[in-house]
């Protein structure tokens, strides 16, 4: 057995890397590039009017090599340009301000999904999304969190296209443009709640759905093909959710993206769904005078470079393991005198000072906590505490147990102005992606 003030330790240092958890990760690991050579489309669309020159690129948000669909033949288009319009400024986004907007509330997201939607979601989620922070998520939050892949957390995975397209434009040293903030987005897809509420609750697996959404964006991103996003656009039965996130927000966009085009020099990089269409990017700017034309390149072949990223992608289709009695057991050891609940809730501690001052609320809080992780992890644990867990193990049940202290105090700008608060807030908007 690991001494209880070891786990504690463990523990405390764990927290301040929760922020980790709070913060957007692409998707990792992507297929190294093939040798052969073969023309085809690119979701990169030259924006010509008498002698101005702009590009359009779809970025379709996820890991892949930017030269698998930025080809060296057409990097200039980005180096060379005058300046790089960006959907979102992902480096800058707070992960405080992340955490507020995504939060609803203790239990919201489990008040509105069945008992065996929330075991597949606590689960599928439960490499990036401890069960006490991912209970009281906004709808979309969560099925966002489906896009995150564990791998990728990890030093040296494969950076997201817009973050690879903005680490060209500082090398070149170009201006950077936004055309909406996170807060925007997040009341955009907010609208959608019904939407996203309905496939986490779908009684089949919501990862393997996210996977096979995925697949469909990283086809039309390697092969150029946008006659597929195209039919699904026009689709009667799509325009409630599609309309919102794509017409609606194309038209908004559109007084910055003519500003810029205007001068010439401007690349615009967003999601590549925002280029198609009768109120895709490509077809309002071709109904103010300019020429638009998709371009191509030799590049590599999709077929087999689609093979391995949906290999990357795919998500096991299985239902997750049921829970196990040794939920409760592990639960009951961590309440126990002197057990972990304990040490987390003792005087002057982090969770104390930051969280929740009153030692019985506290404690309160922390069993039905630490019973939700014990939960999302029963598979793991063995049925009798007497076999012991690993030192990585308790490390990550007991962070996981705090996670919600952490983010439902800081959603409702509740944390005291104390230096080891402090250290912990500086080192959630560190973390966030640069």
């Amino acid at each position: 057995m690991v001494p209880k003030q070891e786990i504690y330790a463990r523990m405390q240092k764990f927290v301040l890397t929760i922020a980790c958890l709070l913060t957007a990760c692409s998707r990792g690991n992507a297929p190294k590039a093939a040798a052969e050579l073969v023309e085809r489309p690119l979701l990169l669309w030259e924006v010509r009017k008498a002698d101005t020159v702009s590009y359009l690129f779809g970025t379709c948000h996820l890991a892949i090599p930017l030269e698998q669909v930025l080809p060296e033949a057409h990097r200039g288009a980005l180096s060379n340009a005058r300046v790089l319009v960006n959907e979102l400024d992902v480096s800058s986004m707070d992960p405080i301000t992340a955490t507020k907007v995504m939060w609803q509330g203790e239990g919201a997201l489990t008040a509105q999904l069945d008992e065996a939607s929330w075991r597949h979601l606590s689960v599928e989620l439960r490499e990036v999304a401890p069960a006490p922070m991912l209970q009281g998520m906004a709808p979309w939050a969560a099925y966002s969190m489906l896009m995150v892949d564990p791998s990728n957390m990890k030093q040296g995975g494969t950076p997201g296209l817009d973050q690879a397209v903005s680490a060209v434009a500082d090398e070149s040293e170009l201006q950077h443009v936004y055309l909406e903030t996170f807060h925007d987005q997040a009341t955009m897809l907010s609208g959608m709640d019904a939407m996203f509420l309905e496939l986490l609750s779908t009684g089949s697996s919501t990862a393997v759905a996210s996977a096979t959404q995925q697949m469909g964006l990283a086809e039309m991103c390697l092969s150029g093909d946008i006659s597929a996003f195209e039919a699904s656009l026009a689709a009667p039965e799509s325009q409630e959710y599609l309309t919102p996130m794509f017409e609606i927000r194309n038209k908004a966009w559109m007084g910055q993206v003519l500003a810029e085009t205007e001068l010439g020099g401007a690349f615009v990089a967003v999601g590549a769904g925002h280029m198609v269409g009768e109120h895709g990017l490509a077809e309002l700017l071709r109904k103010e005078g300019y020429e638009v034309t998709q371009l191509t390149a030799m590049a590599e072949p999709a077929t087999e470079e689609i093979d391995k990223l949906n290999k990357v992608l795919a998500r096991d289709p299985a239902p997750p393991p049921e829970a196990s009695d040794a939920a409760e057991t592990w639960t009951s050891f961590w309440a126990s005198e002197g057990g972990a609940i304990d040490l987390v809730c003792a005087e002057e501690q982090l969770v104390r000072v930051c969280f929740e001052p009153d030692q019985e609320a506290c404690k309160t809080r922390a069993r039905a906590d630490f019973e939700l992780c014990a939960r999302q992890w029963s598979d793991t644990l063995p049925a009798s505490t007497d076999e012991g867990i690993s030192p990585e193990k308790a490390q990550q049940l007991l962070g996981c147990g705090v996670t919600g202290f952490i983010t439902e105090a800081i959603a409702r700008d509740a944390i005291p102005d104390e230096p080891i608060c402090n250290g912990l807030l500086d080192h959630m908007r560190a973390s966030a992606p640069r």
